[in-house]
């Protein structure tokens, strides 16, 4: 057979796993030489998987566009090496299987013949995005932990530079530019000047920023120690207090506040959670105007409170919460998952979580050398004092550096040594997905909320004593789609033939047996 030979690989931490480019180019020549393929092109990439915009797999398209009779096989250790997205993956197999040419990975071989070997496929292409996903969610949670514990945790702002403190906490410090900073504050407070003018005299004795990150700095409150944790999925938006010092007392910060405003405001307190309305913000859709439905009580003649979902505007959505609670519930008891394939989606993660351990060892024997050659270096350079090379100065200069690197060293194997165990979360997702209805029915206010957040990520709508919705999550629409194999993915598109039209799901989408 004629092969192209394709290596991938997107990081320094993959680099010391076993998946270089000449690892993977050795195995797969080997490969070859062992089955008597010839090689007629090989292609090296360093770059991500996440899409197929990548220099070197779209040269590799042309070349097999160009001499499609030529080629049988493009050749790949794995299949994350070939793409880390499911639905991308299985349209580009597609493309190169109309010009008969076909994809092989040689530490998982499938022979898609057989009609279970779709289904594992599916599962393999689908891994490493749900992989990227869990990696990049760990990621937020981590960093909003920090945040919440008072740590920066990303560049730092105009006038203050990234640092750690005795505790290895990531901090801000005050840098050079940090009496700009509180110079501009004063001015505007006294608001004499116009705030143009103050820039302009600013950026001449060298505070170099544009107009709108200047306005900005004055409405930051990082500059009086506080940091701003964004909304995100179910978390509110909240200000917590730093660790780090601040540069203008608050007293100072909300003058200026009241210059830059011109009035006094009241800032937005958010409402507090209402237990019966767990679905009000954000996760029930108005099938009238497609806006989000709030929620409130209201008394009967009877003096009973009955709770309803209803619609900000003025349209007349009005859902009584108990009944939608109903109709909700009944609607995830429908959902049904079939077991045979939960068996196989169990045995595919658990070969991953085992390559994934490997790699993460791998990843520490790497950072406890990098740590003990750093340490040697401030050996050496005592030493190189001792003996009169070096003077006390570039001693100094050189072992900040290597501290400053050992300290990155540590807090990278204390981060990847509390990653937790992949299995955990496995067993309690699929736990989950096999009785959706029963966790909402008995859920409190957050977990009804956590649970429909992440199953409807498009929302939900109740009309007619039934529930709709526009998609599920990644892995409820991977077991809705595994019987497609390597069929064309594609949008179902909505009509106009009721109220829910615009919003009418893809096949499978109401309840049926997955």
């Amino acid at each position: 057979m004629n092969i192209i030979i394709y290596t991938r690989v997107s990081t320094a931490e993959q680099k010391e796993s076993g998946l270089s480019l000449r690892n993977q180019y050795e195995q797969l020549v080997g490969y070859c030489q062992r089955n008597g393929h010839n090689i007629v092109k090989s292609y090296e990439e360093d770059c991500s998987g996440k899409n197929f915009e990548r220099p070197q797999f779209k040269e590799m398209l042309q070349y097999i566009k160009s001499n499609k009779k030529g080629i049988d096989l493009i050749l790949v250790t794995k299949w994350d090496r070939f793409g880390r997205t499911h639905v991308g993956s299985l349209n580009m197999l597609e493309k190169l299987m109309a010009w008969d040419v076909s994809v092989l990975a040689i530490e998982q071989p499938l022979d898609l013949k057989i009609p279970a070997s779709t289904a594992i496929l599916a599962f393999y292409l689908a891994i490493p995005e749900v992989e990227n996903k869990m990696i990049g969610q760990r990621t937020k949670q981590a960093l909003r932990r920090g945040n919440r514990e008072g740590q920066w945790m990303s560049s730092a702002p105009y006038g203050y530079k990234n640092a750690r403190n005795k505790l290895k906490q990531s901090i801000l410090e005050p840098d050079e530019h940090a009496p700009f900073v509180i110079e501009a504050f004063h001015r505007v407070a006294e608001d004499v000047e116009p705030i143009g003018q103050i820039r302009d005299d600013l950026r001449k004795k060298g505070m170099k920023i544009v107009k709108q990150t200047f306005y900005n700095m004055l409405r930051n409150v990082v500059y009086i120690g506080q940091i701003k944790i964004k909304e995100w999925e179910n978390e509110p938006f909240e200000i917590v207090q730093g660790i780090h010092i601040p540069l203008v007392s608050e007293e100072l910060f909300y003058k200026v506040e009241l210059v830059l405003s011109g009035r006094a405001r009241n800032l937005h307190q958010p409402k507090a959670k209402n237990e019966n309305l767990p679905l009000r913000g954000g996760l029930l859709r108005c099938t009238q105007c497609g806006g989000n439905l709030t929620g409130s009580g209201s008394r009967s003649r009877s003096g009973d409170k009955h709770y309803y979902y209803h619609c900000r505007k003025k349209c007349k959505e009005r859902l009584r919460a108990d009944k939608t609670h109903e109709i909700v519930t009944n609607y995830l008891s429908k959902i049904k998952i079939d077991e045979k394939l939960v068996g196989v989606f169990k045995e595919i993660m658990e070969e991953t979580l085992n390559t994934k351990e490997i790699s993460q060892e791998n990843t520490l024997k790497r950072l406890e050398f990098e740590k003990k050659s750093l340490l040697k270096k401030i050996a050496d350079a005592q030493d190189k004092v001792i003996d009169g090379v070096i003077d006390a100065e570039a001693f100094n200069q050189a072992t900040t550096r290597y501290k400053t690197e050992i300290a990155r060293v540590d807090n990278d194997i204390e981060s990847i040594s509390k990653i937790d165990s992949m299995q955990y979360y496995i067993d309690g997702a699929i736990n989950i997905l096999k009785n959706l209805d029963k966790f909402f029915e008995n859920g409190g206010y957050e977990e009804k909320r956590a649970l429909i957040g992440s199953t409807f990520p498009n929302k939900i709508e109740i009309a007619k004593n039934k529930c709709r919705t526009t998609s599920f999550n990644l892995v409820l629409d991977l077991f809705r789609n595994i019987d497609k194999g390597l069929g064309k993915v594609e949008k179902e598109k909505a009509t106009l033939s009721d109220g829910l039209s615009l919003m009418a799901p893809l096949l499978g989408l109401e309840p049926r047996t997955l």
